[in-house]
């Protein structure tokens, strides 16, 4: 009986590091490819601004599973700017992976050329 249940703790303890060190890696595999995965978002959208909406949103098909992206595109508003702040756009790509479980976000604003 008392060898029963030291085995029972340390299957209970290696159990709850096993799941530790999965959710770990997760984060990990999450804090590597979500950055990359919103700068080349990021370039799309700035390279085509004008077809862009106000919010879209997707994912990255199968070479990425698991992973998904909303962005939007929004006017920013300035009396300070005047005139200028009506070329100004403000660019939010966020990276969600795991159903929302992660997510990584990054703001960029870009001043659109005639």
């Amino acid at each position: 009986m008392i060898a029963f249940s030291i085995i029972a703790i340390v299957i209970t303890t290696l159990w709850g590091l096993h799941s530790k060190t999965v959710y770990l890696n997760l984060n990990s595999q999450f804090d590597t490819q979500a950055p990359f995965l919103a700068e080349v978002k990021m370039a799309q959208i700035v390279e085509n601004i004008e077809k862009y909406q106000e919010a879209e949103e997707g994912d990255f098909g199968e070479d990425f599973p698991g992973y998904a992206w909303q962005s939007s595109v929004s006017k920013v508003e300035s009396e300070t700017l005047g005139d200028l702040s009506e070329k100004l756009k403000k660019i939010e790509v966020t990276i969600g992976f795991n159903d929302g479980e992660f997510n990584y976000s990054i703001i960029s604003y870009r001043l659109l050329q005639e």
